[in-house]
């Protein structure tokens, strides 16, 4: 059975839409243009509108926890619905749905509600995606046609994880990258055939992420058990450094910076890696595995990505369901600098102006200062019901925001 979930626009969004595409950006893949949860726009400066921030439109989505990706004034995400899966590509500036995905996938809900974890990814006219359980789809970006698809689970014979596959596709040249198999897959870009992965054991949740180390480029899989540095062509294994915790629960992305690999999981803490040094060979050698610059449990991630800002990392610590804090801490050295309490786990967005946004994980958006002195909130309002754990997404003024149930909010937030 098709169907079109409802949108509904507001007469506001004829008024505001169009006065912020001259100057900003898309939004095309998973945590932004860098993958790195970071906007090159600026917002409403504090206080914020009386009343909150001006609703464009809202639409429902179906279950799950799909982020929403934006380019050229197309909004695509993902959700779930009488157990199948939907890929949404509707109007950025209104919400009217343009083109509709279905394909029969189960929900999932173990623990929390279910539904697809993954963000699509779109890259030169193709939308990328992958199910909690393998099924990939390279779609068109204009018309939602299927280019090519594959189940992970019958080739190449892959076992989803326990709470399925979550991270997102990265795109590099005519390779396409998702954290499945123990290490990693690579599918051509073109066709989705199978050009390597690494045995047939549960992956990670992370999304990959593609760095350079001494002129080396590579590719970074938060695995189930540890984290591998690999040949982006080929798959060869570079490096790795073990990482286990409770039920696999690496979810946040690898972060990389001068030569440093930053990794997080809530049960096991945190730890800097040096992977290009004074003391250590030069990457390209292969086989040397990073040295721990620090390990520590200054930041216990569960799920939603840290994000830096001016050598500080800023990010949600410990279990979403144990009393979860918002911490400051300082990327080089592991020092806390500040620890916000009482708080609902949920996800944040470093802006271009030094302040951060924050979506708690009960609905609340706020707007704070990227500083290691304090919690200093500059401006608060309350934009969803629900559990609210999917990071927002900023492009041409625009925020996207969504719940686990699917409800769906683009917001007016431009100066």
């Amino acid at each position: 059975m098709r169907k079109w979930f409802k949108t509904r626009p507001l007469e506001v969004a004829a008024v505001l839409t169009g006065a912020f595409c001259a100057s900003a950006t898309d939004w095309p893949q998973w945590l932004g243009p860098d993958r790195d949860g970071h906007s090159t726009e600026a917002v409403h400066s504090a206080p914020w509108p009386q009343g909150g921030l001006p609703l464009l439109w809202e639409t429902s989505v179906g279950t799950g926890f799909s982020s929403v990706v934006v380019a050229e004034n197309r909004a695509f995400t993902m959700g779930n619905d009488d157990d199948a899966d939907t890929v949404l590509c509707l109007d950025a500036r209104s919400g009217r749905p343009l083109w509709q995905h279905r394909y029969a996938c189960d929900l999932g809900p173990k623990y929390y509600e279910g539904g697809p974890g993954a963000t699509p990814t779109v890259h030169e006219g193709q939308v990328f995606t992958i199910s909690k359980w393998g099924d990939v789809f390279c779609l068109d970006a204009a018309t939602g046609s299927v280019i090519w698809q594959r189940d992970l689970r019958q080739d190449p014979g892959l076992k989803p994880n326990e709470w399925g596959y979550a991270g997102s596709a990265l795109v590099h040249g005519d390779q396409v990258f998702f954290n499945a198999s123990e290490a990693g897959i690579a599918l051509d870009r073109r066709n989705g055939k199978v050009l390597w992965f690494h045995g047939h054991g549960t992956a990670g949740y992370a999304s990959p992420v593609l760095a350079e180390f001494d002129g080396v480029e590579t590719l970074l899989v938060f695995a189930a058990k540890r984290l591998v540095g690999l040949d982006p062509d080929s798959g060869s294994k570079r490096w790795s450094f073990p990482w286990e915790t409770g039920y696999d629960n690496n979810n946040a992305d690898p972060m990389v910076l001068d030569g440093r690999v930053f990794i997080t999981s809530y049960d096991r803490g945190c730890a800097l890696l040096e992977v290009v040094g004074e003391n250590l060979p030069r990457v390209s050698t292969f086989g040397t595995d990073p040295c721990p610059v620090y390990t520590s449990e200054a930041l216990q991630t569960h799920m939603a990505q840290p994000v830096r800002a001016a050598g500080q990392l800023y990010g949600f610590s410990r279990h979403y369901a144990r009393k979860p804090e918002l911490r400051c801490i300082d990327f080089s050295t592991g020092r806390v600098r500040w620890v916000e309490e009482d708080v609902a786990a949920g996800s944040l967005l470093a802006l271009a102006d030094n302040r951060l946004l924050v979506l708690y994980g009960d609905g609340q958006l706020a707007l704070i200062e990227a500083t290691p002195d304090a919690y200093r909130e500059l401006a608060r309002t309350k934009v969803l019901e629900g559990r609210c754990w999917t990071p927002p997404a900023l492009a041409n003024g625009r925020l996207y925001v969504r719940n686990s149930r699917g409800s769906l909010k683009c917001l007016a937030i431009g100066p």
